[in-house]
């Protein structure tokens, strides 16, 4: 078995940077606003 060139198929820093803020962050990372947001800290 031959070894892969991982870099061939790797994209751009800038067009990975465009996507994880264009398409990943605002799917994965939005939150459901609140107006009074709480935390809980369970620890033991």
């Amino acid at each position: 078995m031959t070894d892969v060139d991982r870099t061939r198929y790797a994209l751009p820093e800038e067009e990975n940077e465009r996507i994880f803020r264009e398409e990943i962050v605002p799917d994965t990372l939005a939150g459901t606003p609140q107006e009074q947001p709480r935390v809980v800290i369970v620890s033991g």
